[in-house]
């Protein structure tokens, strides 16, 4: 019962007070006035600190965004590294895997004939057997590994320059490179000569020197460039060539038919000193003049078969094809640029002997075209060419500059 009592006591003096306070308040202005103040203060007070911590958030959302940015660009890099370390391994256990597997066919063979080893080079072995079975194997791993990343891919500019200083033509020629590449990469090498032939001479501009090409070359930013100068030992002279060939080549055409598989040759080499300097192999040896204009775009590395050297034409039942351009799979390269070597080798192209050089000639194919063609099947080398043909044009600049077209 005394708990009850304290209960009902405390309660009761609660809502006393409470109603004092309230009569107090209302009936008292200056206590309502100071009520009102308090409680405006207090608003305010709580708009301020409002406002501080909404401008608060803004900030550590910018400091947020930031960092993100320099997270993601960071981490952006980092893959960009790792892509390229991861085609650099790539590429160098594919080049291992190829020599690996050329060695281990020639062993086959010399078990499988008895033959004792030769002490020559063996890297051109697998080009010789693409109907074993072991090889169609070896062409799908290549195959697998080229479309596993990008391509990266050589493109070999030889001949004349005649008309490749003039914009018309390099830009044309540079557009045409960054299709043909896609999402690979190009390496632009170029072993170009100027017009020796003293007929088409009267269709050239004055000889052009380093500073005339300097414009392209900046356009063009090849990885290699050179003009062979006229006096040098690695031009076939002209006078040789006629004395061991003369008239009496059956069609007369070999002072012009060895300048341009020479020039194949050279620039191909030049090739494989790049790569030993880059530390690895291309993918494609793509071949390109400097005189030369593309009305349609040129085959994509991407669409065409790794295990075919791809020319843009075929004619006569394929007995010849186009020299203008063609794309050759790494390991066929060697061969296909080396075409000079179906009729005779002569190290560091000094014409030293007439006597191989006349028998050469009696062997001497009508055109480029034609050796080519006969190059292919003597190698037993798979080529072909697409159904939509390269539409191109050969450029020469007259001393007026009035371009015209072969």
């Amino acid at each position: 019962m005394s708990s009850f009592r304290n209960t009902f006591v405390f309660f009761f003096s609660v809502f006393i007070i409470g109603v004092f306070l309230l009569f107090s308040v209302r009936y008292n202005p200056e206590l309502s006035v100071r009520s009102t103040e308090v409680g405006s203060k207090l608003k305010l007070i709580g708009d301020r600190n409002s406002s501080e911590l909404l401008l608060r958030l803004q900030e550590i959302k910018s400091l947020l965004e930031t960092r993100l940015d320099v997270v993601a660009n960071t981490v952006l890099s980092r893959l960009d590294d790792f892509e390229e370390r991861l085609d650099s391994q790539i590429g160098s256990r594919l080049g291992n895997l190829e020599k690996k597997l050329d060695n281990d066919l020639l062993k086959r063979k010399r078990m499988s004939t008895n033959e004792k080893p030769k002490p020559e080079s063996i890297e051109r072995t697998s080009s010789s057997s693409t109907n074993s079975t072991y090889d169609i194997h070896f062409q799908k791993i290549i195959a697998a590994q080229l479309k596993a990343r990008k391509p990266r891919v050589a493109f070999c500019m030889s001949g004349a320059i005649r008309a490749g200083a003039s914009p018309f033509v390099y830009e044309n020629i540079k557009t045409n490179i960054d299709h043909a590449v896609g999402n690979g990469t190009a390496y632009l090498i170029m072993v170009v000569k100027n017009e020796r032939d003293e007929r088409l001479l009267k269709y050239s501009r004055k000889r052009l020197t380093e500073d005339d090409l300097k414009p392209a070359v900046d356009h063009l930013k090849p990885l290699y460039w050179r003009i062979l100068p006229d006096t040098s030992d690695e031009l076939n002279p002209r006078d040789l060539i006629n004395k061991a060939c003369g008239r009496s080549n059956k069609y007369g055409m070999a002072e012009q038919i060895w300048p341009q598989l020479f020039g194949w040759k050279q620039c191909y080499e030049e090739v494989e000193r790049q790569e030993f300097e880059l530390g690895f192999k291309f993918d494609w040896v793509v071949r390109i003049r400097p005189d030369v204009v593309y009305l349609s775009p040129i085959y994509a590395i991407q669409s065409l078969d790794p295990n075919l050297v791809t020319f843009s034409g075929i004619f006569n039942n394929g007995s010849a094809v186009s020299d203008k351009i063609w794309y050759a799979p790494r390991r066929y390269a060697e061969a296909v640029f080396s075409t000079v070597d179906r009729y005779f080798h002569i190290p560091k192209h000094e014409w030293k002997d007439t006597k191989a050089l006349t028998e050469a000639c009696k062997e001497s194919h009508l055109n480029p075209e034609m050796a080519l063609a006969s190059r292919m099947k003597s190698k037993k080398i798979p080529y072909g060419a697409t159904n939509e043909k390269i539409l191109t044009v050969i450029v020469r600049v007259r001393s007026d500059g009035v371009c015209f077209r072969k």
